[in-house]
């Protein structure tokens, strides 16, 4: 027995799409989401740096400043490099070199591609260390 509804000539019945999971929003969301990623990871990097070279730049300036005012009249014994200490800003490494019979202390600043950093010439002047000169690494 049928219903009584015959199928018109030339026309098709409609299949059921079934439901497709939308994947260009989804897709477009993870590109988004690994962009400002990537932009945040990359101005923290950048802040970082500039923490870096705001420590190395105050203390070439302090330095600087110390060894411009220093009057030999007023003290004979010179800049000693234990006056150099509290001028040092952030956390450099130090070291003590000698090259070519001069001894130098340097400060260096890691972070990034190229570290920066102080190199602090030392004259003796008998038992008396005395800081004479200031050259910069790295950055100029």
């Amino acid at each position: 027995m049928s219903s009584g509804k015959r199928p018109i000539p030339g026309k098709k019945k409609k299949a059921k799409k079934k439901a497709e999971f939308p994947w260009v929003p989804v897709l477009a969301g993870v590109i988004g989401m690994v962009i400002a990623l990537s932009l945040m990871g990359g101005g923290y990097y950048v802040w970082s740096q500039r923490q870096h070279i705001a420590g190395y730049d105050s203390s070439i300036a302090k330095i600087s400043e110390a060894l411009r005012k220093h009057d030999p009249e007023v003290t004979p014994e010179g800049l000693k490099p234990s006056d150099i200490e509290p001028l040092i800003e952030g956390k450099p490494e130090f070291k003590r070199e000698t090259k070519d019979g001069v001894d130098y202390m340097v400060y260096t600043w890691r972070g990034g591609s190229s570290p920066v950093g102080i190199r602090l010439k030392i004259e003796k002047n008998g038992a008396m260390e005395e800081v004479v000169e200031m050259s910069t690494l790295g950055l100029d």
